[in-house]
């Protein structure tokens, strides 16, 4: 307790407009580069917000966040329930997509403060024009955020995996889908190595146990298409070999049986 006292007091008495990137690089731990970006945005009637974030993660990184830690800040005024809707929104599309290595831990945090200091009155309606401004900036930030975590952890010699699925019965079952290939040990070993060994994608498909059908599934490793309607095409296998090599990889994943889409972001682990 005496080291910590010694430094809230030495972090209060350092407090200035530019300690963002300060605070940014102090809480790296073991990430090779801070995460942080800062928006301005700007609403009707000449109104200007800032939003800004920083965030750091370390290999145990799934939906349920584990060792994340992410601090938003703005001068928006807006309604305290409306803030916590709009994170949870934010969290689910950007945050709730990454998964490093699939494990978790307990101690994951992602908070946002908002001081009401920006010029106007606040947001108390979801319906209006305001609200729907500062959802899309909320929106693109924690994005951004996301995607620097998986280039961090991808920067130590590994490799960024985006798994898209599309076509399932519903969101949910998209999500599973893409969580059991983001996580599957065979395909991110495929990946790493170059090799189009994308029977591993098929079976970690199957292993989701989502409900499918076999002869409509198609699947793309970048814009190849590897097997349509069930049946593997005559595709190229040096083109296939470049793309699995390639630092940033794609996989795309069509069931056709209904509007369920969803995508996960992972990496490869040295």
């Amino acid at each position: 307790m005496e080291r910590m006292r010694d430094g809230i007091l030495r972090a209060v008495s350092e407090l200035d407009s530019s300690g963002g990137s300060r605070a940014a690089r102090a809480m790296l731990s073991n990430n090779e580069q801070p995460k942080e970006r800062s928006y301005r945005v700007h609403l009707r009637e000449g109104r200007r917000i800032t939003l800004s974030g920083m965030a750091k993660a370390s290999n145990m990184v799934h939906p349920q966040l584990a060792t994340l830690l992410c601090l938003l800040t703005t001068d928006l005024a807006i309604d305290s329930r409306l803030l916590s809707r709009s994170l949870q929104q934010s969290v689910t599309r950007s945050f709730g997509r990454l998964t490093i290595d699939g494990d978790t831990s307990p101690n994951d945090t992602i908070l946002i403060l908002a001081n009401g200091m920006a010029e106007g009155p606040p947001i108390e309606e979801a319906s209006s024009w305001e609200y729907g401004a500062w959802q899309e900036a909320l929106d693109g930030l924690t994005h951004d955020l996301a995607l620097q975590i998986v280039r961090d952890e991808a920067s130590k010699g590994g490799k960024i995996i985006q798994v898209t699925v599309r076509g399932a019965i519903n969101e949910a079952s998209a999500r599973q889908i893409a969580q059991t290939v983001a996580r599957s040990y065979a395909v991110r070993q495929a990946c790493d190595q170059g090799q189009p060994n994308w029977g591993t994608i098929l079976a970690a498909v199957g292993a989701s146990g989502v409900e499918l059908r076999h002869d409509l599934l198609d699947v793309y490793v970048g814009s190849l298409m590897l097997m349509q309607a069930g049946v593997p095409t005559s595709f190229d296998y040096q083109t296939a070999r470049q793309l699995f090599a390639n630092q940033e990889i794609e996989f795309t994943i069509d069931l056709h049986i209904g509007p369920g889409f969803e995508n996960m972001w992972t990496c490869t682990i040295h």
